[in-house]
């Protein structure tokens, strides 16, 4: 864990950069895909992430000021930049199971930084905002690997 004295209207901020920041290489992959359950899968996976980076931001504009100026002393806020980088995969041409691999991890970053600064928070407005946006990435989460699941059927 870091200690950063970060604000969670910062830290949500980061999260819908990295949603835009991840859907963005999901596309640039799918162009690249020569296998068509490839590319319809990362063409899902930009979506839902469009999808997500408008939504949080959606959340964070209608927060309470008082809930987005919460100060966390802990994060494992990491730059989105370094986080999608790191997860990319090398090949030109990446396979499924490398597609649901990076597709896991970077949705389990998000749920694992929120459920961090769930813990780092201690007022009630802060901790409903998270809450909902906990439900919110989990519910997306397994709709994701059921897309996952079935990219391997066809």
């Amino acid at each position: 864990m870091n200690s950063t004295f970060k604000t969670l209207g910062h830290l949500l901020d980061n999260a819908v950069d990295t949603h835009r920041k991840t859907a963005r290489l999901y596309v640039s992959l799918s162009i690249k895909a020569g296998d068509p359950r490839c590319r319809m899968l990362l063409e899902d996976m930009a979506s839902y992430e469009f999808r997500m980076a408008k939504l949080v931001n959606q959340f964070v504009r209608q927060a309470q000021p008082v809930a987005l100026d919460t100060y966390m002393q802990y994060t494992v806020e990491e730059s989105p930049q370094a986080l999608i980088r790191e997860q990319a995969p090398d090949a030109d041409q990446p396979t499924l199971k490398q597609i649901s691999q990076m597709g896991q991890n970077l949705h389990e970053y998000q749920i694992n930084l929120l459920e961090v600064a769930r813990r780092e928070l201690g007022g009630q407005e802060a901790l409903e905002l998270l809450d909902n946006l906990l439900q919110l990435e989990k519910a997306e989460g397994r709709s994701f690997a059921l897309k996952t699941a079935s990219a391997y059927e066809i």
